[in-house]
C-alpha cells in the first residue's frame, strides 16, 4: 500500500505541475473586458473607420453622435447575424466602434465581440475569428471597461445583482410603431 500511495502522490504532483504550465486562455479562463482600446491617438475619422470595417467583411449599420466629440459606428458581421438568428435575445450581434475626442487626441475603441457574444447568449463559435478581423482592421492596445474582466463561463451566467434581469432576459416595457412615437 505504501508503494501505491507514493506512486499516486507522484502522479498527482506531475499532473498538477503540467496544469500550471497551461496558459489560462488554453484552459478557457481568458478574461474579457467589454471594450477594446484600438488606438490611443488615431488619425482616422468616422468615414475611414467605416471603410476599414467594410473592407474587413463587416456590415456597417449606421452612425450616430451622442455628444460633441463622440462618434459611434454600429456594425455587425454575417457570422454574428447567423448566431443571433438562433438566440432568444440577439444583443451580441451589433457591435460599436467609437471615436472620442480627448483633448488633442482622438481615441478609437470598439466592443469586444467575445464579451458581448458570451454575455448575450450567442453560441460564440465565430467570435475569435471576428476579434482577429477587428484587430487587423482597427488595431488593439488593451481591453477596458471592467477592472478584472470576466471569463466565458462567468459572462454566460452574469447577473448584475440579485433581482436584476440577466442580459438574456427580455422585458418588454412597451411596443411602438416608430422611434418618435416611443
Amino acid at each position: 500500500h505504501l508503494f501505491t500511495m507514493q506512486l499516486l502522490s507522484s502522479q498527482l504532483f506531475v499532473t498538477a505541475f503540467i496544469l500550471l504550465l497551461i496558459p489560462p486562455n488554453v484552459a478557457g479562463n481568458s478574461a474579457f473586458k467589454p471594450y477594446i482600446l484600438a488606438q490611443d491617438n488615431t488619425p482616422m475619422d468616422s468615414a475611414s473607420v467605416q471603410q476599414k470595417l467594410q473592407t474587413a467583411g463587416f456590415d456597417v449599420l449606421g452612425t450616430f453622435s451622442p455628444a460633441q466629440g463622440y462618434e459611434t459606428v454600429a456594425f455587425t458581421h454575417p457570422e454574428l447575424k447567423k448566431e443571433a438568428s438562433k438566440a432568444s435575445v440577439p444583443m451580441g450581434a451589433v457591435l460599436r466602434a467609437s471615436l472620442v475626442r480627448n483633448g488633442e487626441k482622438t481615441e478609437l475603441s470598439y466592443s469586444d465581440p467575445h464579451y458581448w457574444a458570451y454575455a448575450s447568449g450567442l453560441e460564440g463559435k465565430a467570435v475569435s475569428l471576428i476579434a482577429q478581423q477587428l484587430e487587423s482592421a482597427l488595431g488593439k492596445e488593451k481591453g477596458f471597461g471592467s477592472a478584472k474582466g470576466m471569463n466565458e463561463k462567468t459572462l454566460r451566467s452574469y447577473q448584475y445583482m440579485f433581482g436584476m434581469p440577466r442580459l438574456t432576459d427580455l422585458d418588454q416595457l412597451g411596443k411602438y410603431k416608430t422611434f418618435s412615437e416611443a
